[in-house]
């Protein structure tokens, strides 16, 4: 493949990241008023992608904070309606917009992860480039996140029940699965209390 071929198809491999979550655990929105080096956690996450492809970034309905930070940023949010009801809706938001920009696969990124190394990143990344139908890191055994799919599955991702990710999709699926061990704890780190920013802040 030539160099001018694999950076087309690095075009087509897209990041959605899901910034539309409450946060009720952490106390506050997380995705805006968490900091990592004084930057918004949300921020922080999807910039981290941003940097290595293409990056949807959806918000949820009436969080106008959240949408200018992520404008004045350079985003272009993709709101969705239904957030409040349960994570599946924002996932098809993300999905529903990878579609229109005719992304043949994708990273399903939770927002409130920014710890995920850009080496497990761009493993991800050519692994669906290279044609694995789903992929998920793994740390010292444990499933972790971002997990990548074909757009293949796109309607079986848009259709899932309301109050889950997209694990229900990995578990239908789990034959088409590859595992990639990665020495990278923030695949398995998500922040859902001021404990576990605290933690997180000290290992930037």
């Amino acid at each position: 493949m030539s160099d001018e071929q694999q950076g087309a198809d690095d075009n087509r491999c897209a990041a959605i990241v899901l910034a539309a979550g409450a946060g009720k655990r952490f106390g506050d929105n997380k995705i805006l008023n968490a900091k990592i080096d004084n930057k918004p956690l949300g921020l922080v996450t999807a910039e981290r992608y941003r940097a290595l492809m293409p990056t949807i970034v959806v918000v949820r309905a009436g969080e106008s904070a959240v949408f200018s930070m992520f404008e004045r940023s350079g985003f272009s949010p993709v709101v969705s309606e239904r957030a409040k009801d349960g994570m599946g809706y924002s996932l098809a938001a993300g999905i529903k917009e990878a579609k229109l920009k005719q992304y043949v696969s994708y990273l399903v990124v939770l927002g409130d992860m920014p710890l995920v190394q850009v080496s497990t990143i761009l493993t991800l990344q050519r692994a669906l480039i290279a044609g694995t139908p789903i992929v998920r890191p793994t740390f010292r055994g444990q499933a972790g996140n971002p997990v990548g799919f074909q757009q293949t599955f796109s309607l079986a991702l848009s259709n899932i029940a309301a109050d889950k990710g997209a694990q229900d999709v990995v578990k239908a699926h789990a034959s088409q699965v590859e595992t990639v061990e990665v020495e990278d704890e923030g695949v398995i780190m998500d922040i859902d209390t001021p404990a576990m920013l605290a933690d997180a802040q000290a290992r930037v």
